[in-house]
């Protein structure tokens, strides 16, 4: 408890405030609302302000006896009263009590080592220099918030960078899965398509293997038709038949009125039952006849085949009838033609 001073708390109504100690003069008494002294009238211990302070603001009555003069000169030979003596010791008593309330508002060290502020504030702090140096508000402000906002505000874009690329993480996770059930199902076609392929080419091997065979098989074909060729040469060669003179075919027989055709002939013999000459004339679109030329005289052993073409009434006809054949020229010539005439 102080002994030189009083605070009170203003209620913003109050303007009087008690004087709860001692002093030698009015003058020695001070006021102060929130730490700035006020003139003020004391009357009977009180101190009366000439309006009441705001609400919450700390008014402080306090004693300050003057130590620049004494308050009792003695003289030699004066008569020492009880009044005198008291206030000669009460100056030194208050302003030892003053300076006790004094040295109790200072930072001082406390048993444990450290210094306590008594939960006051501590005004007029200079700016840092060194690591260990005290720190004021106001360089608080000035320095630190804005680097700390700053750091902050850099941990903050970090966090949101950071989210970001947790979530472009998450969408290549996302994706990596996708492309691996998209590799799953590409491995599973390729397979597919590797049996399938595979299908494909046991395919072709049996078609080649079969086109081998075929192949084969038309060799050995053509090999039996070639035999057979041989053999029926042979037989023809044994079985053809006789032919007596010197014979040919006059070549492009013309007829004044009945157009022509080319003339040739040839041996057929089929080794069982045909031996004969066949003999192919020109053709002629008269109705009912088909002329062969020849030349001299041949003898045919065998059956005799008329091949050609034959026309009857613009019609196409097989060789059909009966034939009648005349060694006279019907048609008036000196060669001696065979006519055959179809009915």
């Amino acid at each position: 408890m102080a002994l030189s001073y009083k605070d009170y708390i203003a209620d913003g109504q109050t303007k009087d405030f008690a004087i709860p100690f001692k002093f030698l003069n009015s003058s020695h008494i001070k006021v102060y609302v929130a730490g700035k002294e006020v003139s003020c009238s004391i009357n009977n211990n009180v101190v009366s302000l000439s309006s009441p302070p705001a609400a919450n603001v700390v008014v402080r009555v306090k004693r300050e006896t003057p130590l620049h003069e004494r308050a009792v000169d003695f003289d030699d030979g004066a008569i020492l009263s009880e009044a005198v003596l008291d206030m000669a010791n009460e100056q030194l008593f208050y302003v030892a009590q003053e300076v006790l309330d004094y040295s109790e508002g200072l930072l001082k060290m406390r048993e444990d080592g450290h210094f306590s502020a008594i939960n006051r504030r501590i005004r007029n702090v200079a700016n840092p220099v060194e690591n260990n140096d005290a720190v004021n508000l106001g360089y608080m402000q000035s320095q630190y918030i804005p680097a700390a906002r700053t750091e902050a505000n850099r941990a903050e874009a970090e966090r949101i960078a950071t989210g970001a690329i947790r979530n472009e993480a998450a969408a290549i996770r996302d994706n990596t899965g996708v492309i691996h059930n998209q590799t799953v199902v590409v491995k599973k076609q390729t397979e597919q398509i590797k049996n399938q392929a595979e299908q494909h080419r046991n395919t072709a091997n049996a078609h080649k293997e079969k086109a081998i065979a075929e192949a084969n098989k038309a060799t050995s074909e053509a090999n039996r038709a070639h035999g057979e060729a041989n053999r029926a040469k042979g037989y023809v060669d044994q079985y053809k038949p006789e032919i007596k003179g010197a014979w040919t075919f006059d070549d492009y027989v013309q007829w004044p009125s009945l157009g022509y055709g080319k003339g040739h002939g040839s041996i057929y013999n089929d080794g069982l039952y045909h031996k004969c000459l066949m003999i192919h004339g020109n053709d002629s679109k008269v109705a009912g006849e088909f002329r062969v030329g020849m030349w001299n005289h041949v003898t045919v052993y065998g059956s005799l085949y008329i091949t050609g073409e034959l026309y009857v009434k613009d019609k196409p006809a097989y060789h059909r009838g009966n034939i009648h054949i005349s060694t006279g020229n019907p048609s008036g010539g000196a060669n001696g033609h065979i006519w055959f005439k179809y009915s």
